[in-house]
């Protein structure tokens, strides 16, 4: 059983756990050498899946890291600090919170392998 875990939020990666145990993981930094990114990993999940010689239809689940409610008690502090000036910021990032379907599409392009609704 394969599983693709990804983290999202800062510092961004993706890790590939084969039968319980971890066989590939690497931060998007290394991919486009940006410290603490937040880039969705796509290079990250590519190199996973590569280096185990697998596509993404052989995933059994894909697991987030990302903890949604957090996330968006953490923008609404910030956007009550900064109201109203965040207005406009504060929803572009709630979208960015409130996509967890988008990922998977983003992850679907990229690999050309279409979702199942």
């Amino acid at each position: 059983m394969y599983i693709l875990g990804i983290n999202i939020g800062r510092n961004t990666a993706a890790a590939l756990i084969k039968d319980g145990d971890i066989v590939a993981a690497v931060e998007e930094a290394r991919f486009n050498r940006e410290k603490g990114t937040d880039k969705f990993p796509i290079n990250s999940i590519k190199f996973c899946l590569d280096f185990e010689k697998i596509t993404l239809n052989e995933i059994d689940y894909i697991a987030f890291s990302y903890n949604l409610k957090i996330g968006i008690f953490k923008l609404f502090l910030v956007f009550l600090k900064y109201f109203p000036k965040s207005l406009e910021a504060a929803f572009i990032k709630l979208k960015k919170f409130l996509v967890p379907t988008n990922y998977l599409k983003l992850i679907s392009r990229n690999f050309n392998i279409p979702l199942k609704n």
